[in-house]
């Protein structure tokens, strides 16, 4: 504490000791008026600076469902996105928050009135690479499911965004963005730190199965996650060289072996490290699978050929295959939602009061 805040507490302690007398000729003096009106600013900001998080601004969904785009109406029912639109419930912060050497965004998503809660979190691992699939503001309606299931949300952006989006590592140093995400959610009394879950799909299966290495989490669920890459790379060849979108340049990839300059002496290792079916014995949570047979971005078989694995090591899970064709499984039309707070439940520890 600095040498001012030393004085300035020594003075506050002397005008409670004088009696309510005294401190009204103390409020008197401008000088000692203006320092103690200071005094919790200096306070508060050198807190500020101890924290690892801070809240940038709040995220609205504003634009009507009758004007969103085709995409996103195929995929949330009219009647829920307007729900989440309207809600006086719930609300959604932006953050940033340190990851190592990394300032890092995320969204929290949770009720209004927090007073007296204590409830279950559940950290949200979007898919995508780079800035194709970052957060969305049309992703609260995702967020406003969970929520009204009992849970606070709390998703990650992941590091490389915007400018660096072009060099993601696909499950390397980006990691860290999950596995620091305790840094926020330990330090928010309304969350029940006995009860953590987490949730990917795609990109984000992927991040699940890696960070679950390192965090303690209640159970896991995914939706298509990625868990072979030597299988990958053959059904997605693209990965590696990468790619580049005439219309959409911020989109654009570099591919394996731009961003990882050992790329050609230690290919396998890099692959291996993302590819859960190489170390399956090391995830130390039960795991939910979910995945259609007839995804045609993540095949089927990554899901098939990690339940395998983990069958093999005894490892507590559940492998849901859904005869439709899709990727995300969005709750619009699968019971994949139903099915993950099924499971969450399932390993849910009793609040303590």
């Amino acid at each position: 504490m600095s040498f001012f805040a030393v004085v300035g507490l020594s003075i506050v302690s002397s005008v409670l000791k004088a009696g309510l007398t005294t401190i009204s000729k103390f409020f008197k003096m401008k000088k000692i008026l203006v320092f103690l009106v200071c005094l919790p600013a200096v306070l508060f900001s050198q807190n500020m600076e101890m924290s690892t998080f801070s809240i940038v601004g709040k995220i609205r969904l504003e634009t009507p469902y009758a004007e969103q785009a085709k995409f996103v109406k195929w995929y949330f029912d009219s009647t829920f996105y307007e729900k989440t639109r309207l809600t006086k419930d719930f609300e959604c912060l932006k953050l940033n928050y340190k990851s190592d050497t990394a300032t890092v965004e995320a969204f929290l998503y949770k009720p209004l009135n927090i007073n007296g809660l204590k409830l279950p979190i559940i950290l949200y691992c979007r898919g995508g690479m780079g800035n194709l699939g970052r957060l969305e503001v049309h992703d609260l309606v995702n967020f406003q499911k969970m929520a009204e299931a009992g849970y606070v949300v709390l998703a990650s952006q992941y590091r490389f965004l915007n400018e660096t989006g072009k060099h993601d590592e696909h499950g390397g140093i980006d990691v860290n963005d999950v596995v620091n995400l305790p840094t926020i959610y330990q330090n928010l009394p309304y969350v029940d730190t006995a009860n953590v879950f987490l949730y990917g799909y795609s990109r984000g299966g992927q991040m699940c199965y890696q960070a679950s290495k390192q965090l303690k989490v209640n159970a896991i669920a995914t939706t298509a996650g990625t868990a072979d890459w030597f299988f990958r790379i053959n059904e997605r060849r693209e990965f590696v060289e990468g790619w580049q979108d005439a219309e959409s340049p911020e989109m654009d990839y570099l591919g394996f072996r731009k961003v990882f300059k050992n790329w050609a002496t230690d290919s396998v290792q890099i692959l291996e490290a993302r590819s859960a079916v190489r170390w399956a014995e090391q995830i130390g949570s039960p795991i939910l699978l979910m995945h259609s047979r007839l995804d045609d971005r993540v095949e089927c078989e990554h899901s098939l050929r990690l339940a395998e694995r983990l069958q093999f090591f005894k490892k507590p899970y559940s492998l849901i295959v859904y005869d439709e064709p899709s990727h995300s499984l969005p709750f619009k039309y699968f019971d994949s939602y139903e099915r993950m707070f099924e499971w969450f439940g399932k390993y849910k520890k009793s609040v303590k009061n």
